[in-house]
């Protein structure tokens, strides 16, 4: 789990830095920190974090607002749990916040890291929210590996028995601001 964790960290500080790059008007800079970033995903999750290459500047207006933001804070990791695949290999899945967040803890990422390769990668990314028609919360498709990703009528959820068996659930931090966060960080399953 430290491996696990180390890494899930490193990429969480690699797009803080880059979010903090895309302030500034080194234009290299930026570039590079976001290709750092993406070091951390497969190929189809590359520029799927609200940032891709610029190729030019955004007007003066962007940097004169941005330029007394606080800096960007790093996602809060709240649960990593791991699970054995079908196929005999691990997953984790990291409940995680916003990027940048304030002080308001819930569940809104869960990023899925496996070995790809033979490196640790970050494969599949979902979103927690509802779709406007109900005020039930799921886990959306956001990008990656679509063998965790299942279409219900019309709508791109996690596919919870694509994922294998849960080995063991690793609590870290409450998401204590919102209800139906704490819920699903208190079952024992998804």
């Amino acid at each position: 789990m430290t491996k696990i964790k180390e890494f899930l960290n490193a990429f969480i500080e690699a797009e803080r830095i880059a979010i903090a790059a895309r302030q500034t008007t080194e234009l290299d800079e930026y570039n590079s920190k976001l290709q750092l970033m993406n070091e951390f995903l497969i190929d189809s999750l590359i520029n799927r974090f609200g940032m891709i290459p610029m190729t030019k500047l955004f007007d003066k207006d962007y940097y004169e607002r941005v330029k007394d933001y606080p800096a960007p804070t790093k996602r809060h990791v709240y649960r990593i749990d791991e699970y054995k695949t079908n196929k005999n290999s691990t997953l984790h899945l990291c409940f995680v916040s916003e990027k940048t967040p304030d002080d308001w803890k819930e569940y809104h990422t869960l990023l899925i890291i496996q070995n790809h390769e033979n490196n640790l990668t970050i494969t599949s990314k979902f979103s927690y929210s509802d779709d406007e028609t109900d005020n039930t919360k799921r886990w959306y498709f956001g990008g990656g590996e679509k063998e965790y990703m299942n279409i219900l009528k019309g709508k791109y959820l996690l596919n919870k028995n694509a994922l294998g068996e849960l080995v063991k659930v690793n609590r870290f931090l409450e998401p204590s601001q919102d209800e139906d966060s704490m819920v699903m960080y208190n079952r024992d399953e998804l």
